[in-house]
């Protein structure tokens, strides 16, 4: 069974269609648990076991309607991280931003 704050990815993966990159980048203040709806205005790429925050795929930014039971979810996880707007919604357990290789191998496998 995946830790909570990963089952809380994955279904924000599943649920709100947003690509690895765009759910890495997520930051605590484009989340709105009151409105359902997640923001997606930044992605993270690993250029050659370099990170690099940018823009999404389409450089554009969008607004995602969340179900329900994910906002709870959400909002659950919200409070069990940093309070800063800038704070990654999902981290690592040192709080660094989630590398895809590692979640594949360490979690997800």
């Amino acid at each position: 069974m995946l830790p909570c704050g990963y089952r809380t990815l994955v279904h924000v993966l599943a649920y709100g269609g947003l690509r690895w990159g765009e759910a890495a980048a997520l930051r605590r203040k484009r989340v709105d648990p009151d409105s359902a709806r997640i923001t997606v205005a930044d992605s993270l790429a690993d250029v050659n076991g370099i990170l690099h925050f940018g823009e999404t795929k389409t450089n554009r930014i969008r607004n995602i309607a969340i179900p329900a039971f994910l906002v709870e979810d959400l909002r659950a996880h919200l409070e069990s991280i940093q309070e800063e707007d800038e704070a990654l919604v999902f981290a690592s357990p040192r709080g660094s931003p989630l590398r895809v290789s590692n979640f594949r191998r360490r979690v997800w496998r």
